[in-house]
Formats: C-alpha cells, sequence, structure tokens
C-alpha cells in the first residue's frame, strides 16, 4: 500500500500578518496583498480567498456573498475583481481628483504626495484629459449621465455630440414643462387692478350718498374729507352726533 508523502498533505492556510482592506485604493492593495502571498506560501485560490475573507469588515465580505456561496474554483480572483471594481473611482472621477483633488496633507513632502497621487491616472489618456475638460461645463445631469460608462467608452468626438444631444433635450423638455406649468396658472386679468381699486366701502354701500362715514380713501373711492373716518378718533359731524353711526 503507497504511503502518502508529505507533499501530497492539503495546503495549510499560514496566518497572514497584513493590514485589513483598504476601499480608498484597492488595487494597490491587492497588488500588497499579491506580494504578502508570495513571502507567506499561499498560492492556491482556496487560500488566498479565506486569508482574503479574515481582512475584510463584515459590510465588505458581504459584497462577496455570491462567491462565498458558489464557491468556484477561482473564488480569490472573483472577489478581487468584484471589489476593485466596486471601490474604485470612476475614470472620470479619478481624473477629477487628480486635477481638482485636496492638496498635500500638511507636512506631506511633495514626493510622497505625487506618489499617492499618482495611481489615480496609470491608466488616464489625453484624450480622457479633453473628455473631462468639456464634461465639466455640460449641465448638471448631463454630466452626471455621461461621467459613467459613456466617458469610457466614447471617444472625445463621440462623448461631446452626445452631450449636445442631450443638454439640447433637457432645454426642451424644460420648455415644455414650463409651457405646461403657464396653462395651469389663472390668466392675468389686466382689469384686476383696476377692479382692486374700485372698491366702495359698506357705509357708502348701506346709506349711499347720505352717508356721515367712510372706511378712508385708501378702502372706498367714494371717500371725501366732509365724511368721518370710521374707527378713528375723529369728532363726529352732522347725524353721527344724535347717535351711534349710521353705518
Amino acid at each position: 500500500i503507497p504511503v502518502k508523502g508529505q507533499d501530497d498533505k492539503p495546503e495549510r492556510l499560514r496566518k497572514l500578518d497584513f493590514r485589513n482592506f483598504d476601499g480608498s485604493d484597492p488595487k494597490l492593495w491587492f497588488d500588497e496583498l499579491e506580494v504578502v502571498f508570495n513571502s507567506s506560501h499561499i498560492f492556491s485560490e482556496e487560500n488566498k480567498f479565506a486569508a482574503l475573507l479574515k481582512l475584510l469588515e463584515q459590510s465588505t465580505s458581504s459584497l462577496l456573498s455570491v462567491v462565498t456561496r458558489s464557491k468556484p474554483v477561482d473564488a480569490y480572483s472573483q472577489a478581487r475583481k468584484i471589489l476593485i471594481r466596486e471601490y474604485s473611482l470612476s475614470k472620470y472621477d479619478r481624473v477629477k481628483e487628480y486635477l481638482l483633488g485636496q492638496p498635500p496633507n500638511p507636512g506631506e513632502h511633495l514626493t510622497h504626495f505625487a506618489a499617492r497621487s499618482e495611481v489615480l491616472v496609470e491608466d488616464i489618456t489625453m484624450d480622457d484629459i479633453r473628455k473631462f475638460r468639456n464634461l465639466r461645463f455640460a449641465p448638471p445631469a448631463v454630466r452626471l449621465q455621461l461621467a459613467g460608462s459613456r466617458f469610457d467608452d466614447c471617444t472625445v468626438a463621440e462623448l461631446l455630440s452626445e452631450a449636445d444631444t442631450l443638454t439640447q433635450r433637457a432645454i426642451q423638455d424644460g420648455e415644455i414643462v414650463g409651457a405646461v406649468g403657464n396653462q395651469r396658472k389663472p390668466q392675468w386679468d389686466p382689469n384686476k387692478k383696476e377692479k382692486s381699486k374700485s372698491k366702495v366701502c359698506h357705509f357708502h354701500n348701506k346709506f349711499g350718498k347720505d352717508t356721515h362715514t367712510c372706511t378712508g380713501e385708501a378702502k372706498c373711492i367714494l371717500w371725501n374729507e366732509s365724511l368721518n373716518l370710521a374707527y378713528s378718533n375723529r369728532p363726529k359731524q352732522g347725524n353721527d352726533k344724535s347717535g351711534p353711526p349710521r353705518g
């Protein structure tokens, strides 16, 4: 009966001394993790995936639930691809961060700042710079729509042409919405202002020209100085002396 040799034993998962997953720069983190894997003699996909799970927070590991349940032969490679895709900035956002992002930290050497920033543009081309430069002046809704996969897939000319089309459509939609809104508003009556001025107080309505009291010039067009101003301390005149105002 052949005796199993030492080489036939399954590879044991070695203890891994490495920092937890860094979502701010996932690609660099995985590149460094590969170096640690090699130095720790961890080579199989299964053991790499198991070691990776130990370096993830629960909220992050939940992104890999499909891989964990299906147990594919390339579990680590699939997990790596998922995490890099989920945590990496888009090309548009990387160009934006590189050109318009935060300055160096207080006391940080420019050599360190440059090295830290360089990973943002490692696959960025001049066409990407041109696309960003022009697209940032598009309306916010258009910019949001084109800053994703379309930014990566389109040429400069294609992206700008699509931006013009979307901008024109947005303008037309805005005009339609404005027209509908105006239709719902009550029509302005040019005589409304004049009508509002043509007010007659209840004293004149009730007693006509025989009234001795009025609400005043601002509220009644029939006001004159010989009338008593209603609700004032002005001395009463005429038939108001004999009793309360007839109005």
